[in-house]
């Protein structure tokens, strides 16, 4: 066994490569958030392994008997593959080496967003000899390592490659591809749709050396002088992606050159750079694909047998997956466009174009168009414009497809034509602005002059945009625009209507009144210009109805209520519209105060005088002289208060005589009274 064991390293030696060979990962899931699978170079991709708790070894679940569902009921580790080598060392110790494509969570509870995807090695053994040097060579490389204390774990090491959250790219860094799986020859199989039934140690295949063991080399590792470990035999993890697979390779373009000088073969491939890829045909050699590696980019010639006879398609392949990344692509000529150009004068466009095919010319077709002649050659009539690119498609599956380049012709000056714009009124003493951009032609040059009307101050004359202030209307102002350039001169002219000006409104002084007071007079009299429509409309305040709204006066009755009512006159002539507005008030008014200064009747002439006062002076105001002292007597008169607040009856031949009381009392119409003044009775 030492010999075999030793055969084997040496022959692991000497082919280890210099990188793993994973060779991508899947779209994201919707579901979790991780890739929906791993795939190695020769196809093998693999799934979350979330199907069962023991053959995947997944993490524990917050509820273990119910589905899992991302992230209220999901692992915080989990493995895309997973293959373990156990094995027993000296004095009842036990080591292992792990190997693992593993999903978990950055800071390690379930997190959205937290999502990272590593490549895993854990070593640890058991009980080995403080400070010596052993050596691990394990499927897909080897490991030097010195022990730690004699004891649990004298080797403990981890290596992850890929913890950045959501860089799932950097796990294909890891050591790790093609993918182990069970070896097929060996019974039991795998379970459908496995790798392994991740509980069984059973024989793998897959190591890129094919090393499909693990061995530990160094001192009384199981024992005094027993100085290595060997296992061939390991725990496998991993379901086989179910989905369709993208193919890791693209045949870019596959074209061929012949003349009767010879011929060649160009191909043009995409895929891993890692790929040792090879490009093949019917009567073509065999050849390997250069590659620039940081691009992906592979490239190879063909020179045919007899260029008279080429297959109809390429291959490209690698030879150590060829039934995953196998491509074929048709082969055709190299057509290239010479010229696609465009006279917009002679109104042409004209198409000059090449096969790479000389040995047996074929025909060359724009689409719509029409076909290149003998010479290559397509020129034909487009009125109505050329297209913005052309395409050339051989007979012999070639094509090019170019943007149509429109020559560069001098046509001759076109003659200016001047437009000053229609004749159109204009406010008195606004800003005008004289245009001249509806005018066509080649034009260098623009004159404004004024030829009729007051004179206005004309700027920028010489621009295509003048300006002038317009005087007070109503007036006619005639303008002359005059636009020049090397195909002649031609003139417009325009005529603007200044209108009047806006007359002014002045809707009065803002008043101040009572409530419920009757006769309001909105007055808009004081308005100056020449006014063709008043309009007075109210616009703050309870509302009322306006008498005349449409007169220079109008009326209203004032709401029973304190308010504050705002109205706004607009007048409007032939020069426009101007507003004014006018603020009416009634405030609450204090209680009248009624007074009686004097009281005396004449019992010879049946003649009552009495005077007083109200706080609360006329017009609108009056007072109401009764008998007795409760103001419910009989009626002597009524008589107005004047404007200074004062009051005077003086009524002779009277009917009505005075009362037991001798007295009489005084009632305002404002509400105020005054009840039981002394009455004088005098003959």
């Amino acid at each position: 066994m030492q010999l075999t064991i030793k055969t084997i390293l040496a022959l692991f030696t000497l082919t280890l490569p210099a990188s793993a060979q994973l060779e991508s990962f899947g779209p994201i899931s919707p579901a979790n958030g991780f890739p929906v699978y791993y795939r190695d170079r020769t196809g093998l991709a693999l799934a979350p392994c979330l199907n069962d708790a023991a053959a995947c070894a997944f993490g524990a679940l917050p509820a273990p008997t119910k589905p899992i569902v991302f992230p209220a009921n999901f692992p915080d580790e989990f493995f895309y593959w997973f293959a373990e080598a156990r094995f027993d060392t000296n004095n009842g110790g036990r080591g292992f080496v792990r190997m693992a494509i593993e999903g978990a969570f950055a800071t390690g509870p379930v997190v959205p967003g937290d999502q990272v995807v590593f490549a895993r090695l854990r070593v640890r053994v058991d009980n080995l000899v403080a400070g010596a040097a052993y050596r691990l060579t394990f499927p897909f490389g080897i490991r030097d390592y010195v022990a730690g204390p004699a004891g649990p774990n004298s080797i403990d090491v981890t290596e992850d490659v890929g913890l950045c959250v959501g860089d799932f790219a950097e796990a294909l860094a890891g050591p790790y591809g093609p993918f182990l799986r069970w070896d097929p020859a060996v019974v039991p199989l795998a379970p459908p749709g496995t790798v392994g039934d991740g509980l069984t140690p059973h024989a793998v295949i897959g190591s890129p050396f094919d090393a499909n063991f693990v061995l530990l080399e160094g001192p009384d590792i199981t024992g005094p002088g027993a100085n290595s470990v060997f296992s061939d035999r390991l725990t496998v993890i991993g379901n086989v992606f179910q989905g369709p697979l993208p193919s890791p390779l693209h045949v870019g373009r596959a074209t061929y050159a012949r003349s009767t000088a010879g011929g060649l073969v160009s191909v043009f491939a995409t895929s891993v750079s890692s790929l040792p890829l090879r490009a093949t045909g019917a009567g073509l050699p065999d050849v390997g694909m250069l590659v620039e590696p940081d691009k992906g980019a592979f490239f190879a010639v063909l020179p045919p047998a007899n260029p008279a006879v080429l297959p109809a398609f390429v291959t490209v392949y690698d030879p150590n997956a060829p039934a995953v990344t196998t491509q074929t692509a048709r082969l055709v000529d190299d057509v290239e466009i010479l010229e696609a150009s465009y006279d917009p004068l002679a109104q042409w466009v004209r198409v000059r174009a090449r096969s790479s095919d000389e040995l047996a010319p074929p025909v060359l077709t724009v689409p719509g168009l029409g076909s290149l002649d003998a010479s290559g050659q397509l020129v034909l009539g487009a009125p109505n414009g050329p297209p913005a690119a052309v395409t050339v498609i051989s007979s012999a599956g070639g094509a090019d497809t170019e943007r149509v380049h429109v020559l560069l012709t001098v046509p001759p000056p076109a003659q200016p034509t001047a437009d000053a714009g229609a004749d159109h009124d204009v406010p008195s003493a606004a800003q005008v602005v004289l245009d001249a951009s509806r005018s066509t032609g080649f034009i260098t040059s623009y004159a404004w002059l004024q030829i009729s009307g007051p004179t206005v101050a004309l700027q920028n004359a010489t621009n295509a945009a003048a300006q002038f202030t317009a005087p007070l209307g109503p007036v006619d102002l005639g303008f002359q625009l005059q636009v020049s350039g090397p195909g002649g001169t031609s003139i417009d002219a325009i005529v603007l209507h200044v209108l009047p000006t806006a007359p002014i409104a002045n809707a009065g002084p803002d008043l101040n009144v009572v409530p419920g007071q009757a006769g309001i007079v909105l007055d808009g009299g004081a308005s100056t210009g020449v006014i063709a429509s008043f309009l007075w409309e109210q616009i703050a305040g309870a509302a009322v109805v306006l008498a005349t709204p449409d007169a220079a006066q109008s009326t209203f009755i004032f709401p029973p209520v304190p308010d504050a009512l705002t109205f706004r006159l607009t007048v409007s002539g032939p020069g426009g519209s101007t507003t004014d507005l006018v603020n009416v008030v009634a405030n609450l008014a204090p209680p009248e105060v009624v007074t009686i200064t004097r009281a005396q009747y004449r019992t010879t002439s049946q003649r009552w005088i009495a005077r007083g006062t109200s706080s609360v002076p006329g017009p609108g105001n009056s007072i109401v002289l009764t008998v007795g002292d409760t103001g419910a007597g009989p009626v002597i008169g009524t008589v107005a208060v004047d404007a200074a607040g004062a009051w005077q009856l003086d009524l002779a031949g009277s009917l009505v005589f005075p009362d037991a009381t001798t007295t009489v009392s005084a009632l305002g119409a404002s509400g105020g009274q005054r009840l039981g003044f002394p009455l004088t009775v005098r003959n």
